[in-house]
């Protein structure tokens, strides 16, 4: 998915992130052939940072359950 999104930025020579931003914002493409490349480009970016939010909170989720085993871990030791 990254690569997709590569291609689009070299080909329109713009970065994902600000093609994406000019496009909600309702930004047209120039030329009429270029509408289904940016409908595609803003559908591909959307799915990227949806996944990347979605790993970052299991990420967090993890880390949070491991913090928390940690800490009854050590809660049981300091009983013993």
């Amino acid at each position: 998915m990254r690569e997709d999104l590569l291609v689009f930025e070299r080909t329109y020579g713009v970065p994902s992130e600000v093609f994406y931003a000019a496009y909600q914002q309702g930004e047209e493409a120039a030329e009429q052939a270029w509408v289904l490349d940016w409908s595609e480009w803003a559908a591909t970016y959307k799915i990227f940072q949806d996944r990347l939010d979605y790993l970052h909170m299991q990420r967090v989720k993890q880390e949070t359950q491991n913090y928390f085993t940690l800490a009854e871990v050590k809660a049981q030791l300091e009983l013993s």
